[in-house]
């Protein structure tokens, strides 16, 4: 039991590290690839990328499956089931990679479908060279995402997230001199495609000579696959109203502006990304601990409302602590970091990153209750209800992205998450699944006063320093950081929290 604590413990430690280096390389590397590519080219690259990515829809949330049953599996000792469950899964797997190859090459030939005019003769021929590689990579990935899923379901994240740090670290680093060659972005879907299948051969490799992972193939259990199909039919579905939201701006901002206009969008989310990466890292390695907990108190309906509820409040508060630093930071000193990151010509990606990372707060910091509905099997409802407003996203983003360009594809997103993540979702989480979400709240609340004073900080330094050189805007966000520790530590943080952290501190350096 305590190797799979530390296991959770130090996977989510690698997960920050990881989050940080990426941070760190693409605060150098973003700049350097931008002026490179130009805004036209780094427009065609996110846009290609986002579209063939959509193939990705195809694994019809068979990931979550996988952990879903292997859990039950694993509870009940039937090793045998789980050799089984590991043949389908993987025949499954590959099946579904030949279609996304299939998928993949023929959206690859019919760019013209998805962006009419909105791109050059030139940009077209570059595309199809793009989609192709992405097409390769997403086809591999498939059958590559049981073998991962198995190392994830066994509890191994120090095994997953070293990996993914080993990603971080060689894409930039092989790509950055192709790119001083002139090879542009064919080079850098190249690279990420070899460092990717390089990753996937590694699992493959660790779950049979590490793990002893057992396959077993032969006439697959009717009565299973339909459970399957019934479970990660609505996770598909939330899948692909999930990529809508993400992805489908880029692919609208380039039918109907210009591509241009999708590299300061591209530039906007980037930002969002890194704080949804930030403050959802722990949510990864916690999956199969809420999957136990449903199958443990399963019977005990006060018991499980106490278990989830204890575990969203203390993880909730924790991503709270990390996303107001990243928002009030971003709001305070985004526009000084995007002209020196991204250039002139990218200040929209400012109000771009703050209009999304702001209506992405609350489904964040509650991105546990995702996890929690797969596990219950209560995830119907969000997703009928995210496929109304989706369509509404959509209207919304078609009519305000042509007059607004950037900024009105990411307010048609902002609200469509505002409506169902925040307002819908909360009522849901308290009547339905579980969660005293009263509870919740009156633990979020607490925080408030910490904020206070660094957020007056935060704007006496962006109302009074100009800041017009580099070292200024990084020594105002290290002072402004510092306030806000010692803010939330001695006005936030309950008696819990501060022993975690002390704890760790003390072992650490002990």
């Amino acid at each position: 039991m305590n190797k799979k604590i530390d296991q959770i413990k130090w996977g989510i430690v690698l997960t920050y590290a990881t989050l940080f280096l990426n941070v760190l390389i693409s605060v150098l590397y973003t700049p350097v690839m931008l002026r490179l590519l130009g805004p036209a080219e780094h427009g065609l690259y996110s846009t290609v990328t986002s579209a063939i990515s959509w193939i990705n829809l195809l694994s019809l949330g068979l990931n979550s499956s996988y952990i879903r049953f292997y859990s039950r599996y694993k509870k009940e000792g039937k090793e045998e089931k789980i050799a089984g469950l590991n043949g389908m899964f993987l025949s499954i797997f590959c099946v579904l990679g030949t279609v996304a190859l299939l998928c993949g090459l023929y959206m690859a030939n019919h760019l013209p479908l998805l962006f009419a005019d909105g791109l050059t003769a030139a940009e077209y021929e570059k595309a199809h060279v793009l989609a192709v590689i992405v097409a390769i990579e997403l086809a591999i990935n498939f059958p590559a995402t049981i073998f991962n899923s198995i190392i994830r379901a066994r509890e191994k994240f120090i095994t997953v997230r070293l990996v993914h740090l080993f990603q971080c670290i060689t894409s930039p680093l092989v790509t950055l001199p192709l790119l001083f060659m002139g090879y542009g972005s064919v080079a850098m879907v190249a690279v990420t495609t070899g460092v990717n299948v390089i990753a996937y051969a590694f699992y493959v490799i660790y779950c049979f000579a590490k793990l002893k992972a057992k396959f077993r193939f032969g006439r697959m259990d009717r009565g299973l696959i339909k459970e399957i199909a019934a479970y990660s039919g609505l996770i598909a579905v939330n899948s692909l109203i999930s990529q809508i939201n993400n992805s489908l701006d880029k692919v609208l901002l380039a039918r109907y502006v210009n591509t241009v206009c999708v590299s300061v969008y591209t530039i906007g989310f980037s930002l969002y990304c890194y704080y949804s990466s930030f403050s959802s890292a722990i949510v990864s390695n916690l999956t199969p601990r809420i999957h136990k907990i449903v199958e443990e108190h399963a019977t005990n309906k006060p018991m499980l409302r106490a278990a989830l509820t204890a575990q969203f409040v203390k993880f909730g508060r924790l991503q709270i602590y990390i996303q107001m630093l990243m928002l009030t930071g971003i709001l305070f000193f985004g526009q000084s970091f995007i002209a020196f990151w991204a250039g002139a010509g990218y200040e929209n990606a400012y109000y771009v990153a703050l209009l999304l990372c702001a209506a992405f707060t609350v489904p964040l910091c509650q991105g546990l209750g995702v996890e929690i509905q797969r596990a219950q099997n209560k995830h119907k409802f969000r997703t009928l209800f995210s496929a109304g407003m989706t369509v509404v996203n959509v209207v919304l983003t078609v009519i305000l992205c042509q007059k607004y360009g950037e900024i009105g594809a990411a307010i048609g997103t902002a609200i469509a998450v505002v409506a169902v993540d925040v307002l819908v979702m909360n009522i849901y989480y308290h009547k339905k699944l579980n969660i005293d979400i009263i509870a919740f709240w009156r633990n979020i609340a607490k925080i408030v006063p910490g904020l206070l004073p660094p957020v007056f900080v935060g704007a006496v330094i962006h109302r009074f320093v100009r800041m017009d050189a580099l070292w200024k805007l990084g020594l105002c966000i290290l002072l402004y950081t510092a306030v806000y520790g010692l803010s939330v530590w001695f006005l936030s943080m309950n008696r819990e929290e501060k022993q975690t952290l002390l704890g760790r501190l003390l072992k650490k350096h002990g």
